[in-house]
């Protein structure tokens, strides 16, 4: 996709680039290990109660930073951000 995306926007340049919210998929912030009590606990009420301590709060974010620093600037995707 970002590829056909790329060819296009060098035949006649685009001014922006928009996206609708769900190019990223974060399915893998259920692996980190800080997560894995939650995670392997059956579906319910406890589960859903469970507290968030600041150690899965500096996983999740961990997670999530790394995740999107690693998406935005690698392959087709990072040259069409920054050449549009």
């Amino acid at each position: 996709m970002w590829t056909d995306l790329l060819a296009k926007h060098a035949e006649k340049p685009f001014h922006a680039l928009m996206g609708g919210g769900d190019q990223l998929y974060c399915d893998g912030v259920v692996r980190e290990p800080e997560l894995q009590e939650w995670v392997t606990m059956p579906k319910g009420d406890k589960k859903k109660n469970f507290p968030i301590t600041d150690e899965m709060r500096v996983a999740i974010d961990r997670f999530y930073f790394n995740h999107y620093c690693h998406i935005f600037r690698s392959g087709a995707f990072a040259r069409a951000n920054c050449s549009m």
